[in-house]
């Protein structure tokens, strides 16, 4: 894909968010072909709606890959946020360990392991609010989901554990708490086991390219599921012994 036709894939797809009116794929003429045209097309977003890298959303893809989704910097938000539910079409949530980068990481020619990565980063729980430009997924390419920033709408961020590390290798069990209701309660691995490998696997994409800035963040997938609300609901995520998150869709 030439400059023009990134141009217009992105434009297609922040036209479709904003709407509201979800597709089934993208334009033939604007359908990414692989992960170098999705990630264009999802770095254009960004720049068309002049906004800034707040960090990523990392998944395993085919091959041995791994696909990142770009988060938008300003719907980062802090525990405690009123989250304005007309920005987040679907008010779809999921429970998430985070990382948060206290130190850059540069690019550089060969790979990062996972103890750099864990000495650079601290821990968090965060909620990831799920957004998307097509109506079923499940048609779409793995491309064409890349390219919308594989369903990323915004993220909230908890607090900060610095000592994570220290905290061992136990699984931990994540709550899910609306309106003061616990909705869903699982266990899952450690930050140190799943979360860090795939923290791991988006510092070496980045690595190759511009690299992580201090203050960054990645979350590394979902331990309650995909779960739906409505504007009004208070959210609180919340990790046994590890720390909380909360906030409220706004009316």
């Amino acid at each position: 894909m030439d400059q023009a036709s990134i141009d217009k894939a992105a434009d297609f797809l922040i036209a479709i968010r904003d709407s509201g009116n979800r597709v089934g794929r993208m334009p033939d003429a604007l359908r990414p072909t692989d992960v170098d045209e999705a990630n264009a097309i999802q770095d254009a977003v960004m720049a068309r709606r002049g906004d800034t890298l707040g960090g990523w959303k990392v998944m395993p893809g085919p091959e041995g890959l791994w696909l990142h989704g770009n988060m938008l910097k300003s719907r980062c938000y802090s525990s405690g946020a009123e989250v304005p539910s007309r920005l987040m079409g679907l008010l779809g949530i999921e429970v998430e360990i985070a990382f948060r980068f206290e130190r850059a990481l540069q690019p550089r020619a060969t790979d990062y392991t996972e103890a750099e990565v864990a000495e650079a980063a601290s821990a968090f729980v965060g909620i990831e609010i799920l957004d998307r430009a097509f109506i079923d997924p499940k048609p779409t390419t793995v491309w064409e989901r890349t390219a919308d920033s594989i369903t990323n709408g915004g993220f909230v961020s908890g607090t900060v554990r610095e000592d994570w590390r220290a905290l061992g290798d136990d699984d931990v069990t994540a709550s899910l708490i609306v309106n003061g209701e616990v909705k869903v309660r699982k266990s899952g691995d450690a930050p140190g086991k799943t979360p860090l490998h795939r923290a791991t696997g988006l510092v070496n994409v980045m690595r190759k390219r511009h690299g992580v800035a201090v203050g960054q963040i990645v979350t590394c997938g979902t331990y309650t599921g995909a779960e739906y609300f409505k504007a009004g609901d208070h959210i609180r995520g919340e990790f046994d012994g590890f720390g909380f998150v909360e906030f409220t869709f706004s009316k």
